[in-house]
């Protein structure tokens, strides 16, 4: 049976005429509107109070976990490169909250002996962990690529924009997860090494290429690394880049 949320007696059928006749709520003096308006204003800032504790509760957490995650060492894997590692370690000093998987980053060494980050999503604590474990690497972060760009595809991307081959900037890169069957091929056609046992066999469903993004009159042939079967459909067009006056090597 319910009971009476003031006094506590089980409520009778007539649960209104018991509430009206209550003896909690006979005893209570009835406030004025300016007592009202008091309690409430009351409540109110208890109510913020609150917000604010779990609030620096929860900066407390993210904080712990940012220190925990930048003291953490590096790892490393049979399966990886040692410039993978590199990639895999940086990106993985980010709190992802299990979603890791869902963008990528990449490290190039380039053929001047530099070392480039480029992210799909960079985080301060990526350049913060760089510094701490890879000082020697002397890492240079560039801004986020977006979502659809692999990070593979923004390092090439960022070359062809300032009008230079990619394959000749490019010694050699790694990558926080294993590269996707249609970055594979572009790494391919342009003479960049990565590690092929760093490879899936998954294809991706979202893919940009970097061509497409580029003005038409500097877009290379794709056909040389597309096939039929890709899944996605921003293929590059035609016209000069790495082949033609377009774009300079």
């Amino acid at each position: 049976m319910a009971r009476c949320p003031e006094c506590r007696e089980n409520l009778t059928i007539d649960g209104i005429g018991h509430a009206r006749g209550c003896s909690r709520r006979r005893g209570r003096a009835r406030l004025s509107p300016a007592q009202a308006e008091e309690q409430r204003e009351e409540r109110r800032l208890q109510e913020m109070a609150q917000r604010e504790r779990e609030a620096e509760r929860r900066r407390q957490i993210v904080a712990s976990t940012r220190a925990a995650l930048l003291d953490t060492a590096p790892v490393t894997s049979s399966s990886r490169s040692a410039l993978d590692d590199v990639a895999y370690n940086i990106h993985n000093a980010y709190d992802w909250q299990g979603r890791a998987d869902q963008c990528v980053t990449a490290v190039v060494r380039k053929s001047n002996g530099r070392y480039v980050v480029f992210a799909q999503r960079f985080m301060t604590v990526m350049e913060e962990y760089g510094s701490r474990h890879y000082a020697d690497h002397q890492l240079s972060f560039k801004p986020g690529g977006g979502a659809h760009l692999h990070a593979e595809m923004y390092a090439v991307l960022h070359y062809l924009q300032r009008g230079k081959h990619p394959g000749r900037e490019i010694e050699r890169i790694g990558v926080s997860k294993p590269i996707c069957p249609l970055c594979r091929a572009v790494l391919i056609h342009l003479g960049i090494r990565f590690t092929e046992g760093w490879v899936t066999t998954e294809p991706s469903t979202h893919w940009s290429d970097p061509w497409s993004l580029l003005p038409a009159t500097c877009k290379p042939p794709v056909n040389p690394w597309r096939k039929d079967a890709d899944p996605d459909e921003d293929a590059g067009g035609d016209g000069g880049g790495l082949h033609g006056t377009s774009i300079r090597v």
